[in-house]
């Protein structure tokens, strides 16, 4: 039985599979199976990875019968695993020599941990390098998957959890990790360039680049109650909106499906202002959402507006201010803002920004 096991899913690979295969088999530990998953690649993926399987009995080679998809050919590979300890790769990228070594040295000597991850180098289709990861914290998983793809788990994860979510493809990776905080409350970190991440020059096609979008929101919605508590409990529901910016601020999508996309969100956002209202906050608009807002929300302490006209008024029973004010008065509280002008809005952004104050953007799509 071998101690790690790790599942290579390959569908038209030949590109850089020979590549990735050998960067296992030059691992500087050698208790290793390799199993590889073809996922009816159509091109000599096959012939390539059966070379291989020729010269080193520790590789196996599995050939679907139909196209799976990622998650599920992850899970017919780790029902052939073997391993004391669990990791997959890709067929695109690769380890550095003392990847394996450092990670089940890592476990071995930790044993209360169930899983730990690795920093990694980002390169393009040249080889230049784009960006290392240099950090991780449990608390930004919350936000994004910050775990990327180096990384080792114990067997009774898999026991315990179960298997990768077919129904999550394309975002299989950050559910299944979501699944590991929510069990073991705690992902270790090796602060240590230990992979390899070819980031491909060519763009994702507008349909995939929907289905990624339908497929993260189905996830969000998926830990509802997860998502909020980790956001409220790390002061990180400020950050939230970033599920909006992102979408919108780097044009994913043409103005049509922004809308339909941005209308599937928006229950979400309002259920997360809707879970936070016993914090105290501010909100910035006095017009009329900032007025529903006050009225719906009792722990708003001010408003904020930059019509020198409305200062010292009242909307509702809360008085209309300064943010010069309000930052003397309440110090950071985050901020609401209430204000349906997308210029508007990100324009108070940065001011938010610029007075260190965490903000939330509450009806963005309305």
């Amino acid at each position: 039985m071998a101690e790690i096991s790790i599942v290579l899913p390959v569908y038209n690979g030949e590109k850089y599979l020979a590549r990735s295969i050998e960067s296992v088999i030059n691992q500087s530990f050698r208790d290793w199976e390799l199993i590889i998953v073809n996922d009816c690649s159509t091109d000599s993926s096959k012939h390539i990875m059966e070379k291989y399987a020729e010269i080193d009995e520790r590789i196996t080679i599995i050939n679907n019968d139909i196209n799976q998809k990622l998650p599920k050919s992850l899970n017919i590979g780790f029902r052939k695993a073997n391993g004391k300890y669990l990791t997959w790769t890709s067929d695109d990228n690769r380890y550095r020599e003392l990847a394996l070594e450092k990670m089940i040295m890592y476990l071995e000597s930790h044993k209360k941990s169930a899983m730990v991850k690795a920093d990694m180098t980002i390169v393009d289709d040249n080889e230049n390098v784009i960006s290392t990861t240099k950090s991780y914290e449990d608390k930004q998983m919350y936000i994004n998957n910050q775990v990327g793809a180096c990384f080792l788990y114990r067997r009774e994860v898999y026991e315990k959890i179960g298997e990768y979510d077919s129904d999550m493809f394309l975002v299989e990776d950050y559910e299944y990790w979501l699944r590991v905080l929510m069990t073991y409350g705690h992902i270790d970190y090796i602060p240590e360039d230990l992979y390899i991440y070819l980031h491909h020059n060519h763009s994702l096609s507008v349909d995939r680049r929907k289905e990624v979008i339908e497929q993260r929101y189905k996830l969000y919605n998926k830990y509802k109650e997860f998502f909020f508590k980790g956001l409220i409990d790390n002061d990180l529901m400020y950050d939230f909106s970033h599920i909006y910016k992102s979408m919108e601020l780097q044009n994913m999508l043409d103005e049509g499906e922004r809308r339909k996309y941005q209308k599937s969100i928006l229950p979400l956002m309002n259920e997360l202002v809707d879970y936070t209202k016993h914090k105290k906050i501010g909100v910035y608009g006095a017009g009329i959402k900032g007025k529903q807002f006050v009225i719906e929300n009792k722990n708003v302490v001010a408003v904020i507006d930059s019509d020198i006209k409305k200062w010292g008024s009242f909307v509702s029973d809360k008085k209309v201010v300064s943010i010069e004010d309000y930052c003397e008065k309440y110090g950071n509280m985050p901020v609401v803002i209430a204000v349906t002008n997308r210029k508007k809005q990100l324009e108070i952004m940065q001011l938010l920004k610029s007075y260190n104050l965490k903000y939330s953007l509450w009806d963005i799509f309305q």
